[in-house]
């Protein structure tokens, strides 16, 4: 009896365990990133981009360095697929791994961090 209550709770440790791994490791390298901050002080450089299907999209490119926690500089590409409002501030997660923006959103002024707002109003 006991070795059916152990290897029972033995595969329900594994089926709470790989899932929960597979999920931290999706976030991780997919998902998740670096969180910048930065602020839209210019209009952004219209590019266009062909689609798979063959259409035409307009991007547009902002120029800019962008700023983490602690206030330390980071030059991270920063393309919208819409004109970005002037002088938005905007919460930026960049994952290195795959080099791209993976989550982008504007927030208030007072939502920056501290260090990160000291240096974007220099």
């Amino acid at each position: 009896m006991i070795k059916v209550i152990k290897l029972t709770l033995g595969i329900l440790a594994l089926a709470v365990a790989l899932p929960t791994g597979a999920y931290l490791y999706y976030n991780h390298v997919w998902r998740g990133g670096d969180v910048t901050y930065t602020q839209i002080s210019s209009a952004g450089i219209e590019k266009p981009w062909k689609q798979e299907g063959g259409g035409l999209s307009i991007l547009y490119d902002y120029a800019g360095t962008q700023y983490d926690e602690e206030g330390q500089a980071h030059e991270v590409p920063l393309v919208a697929s819409k004109e970005l409002r002037q002088g938005a501030y905007l919460k930026v997660t960049y994952n290195q791994k795959r080099d791209i923006i993976t989550n982008w959103s504007e927030i208030t002024k007072a939502q920056v961090p501290k260090k990160a707002l000291e240096q974007l109003e220099k």
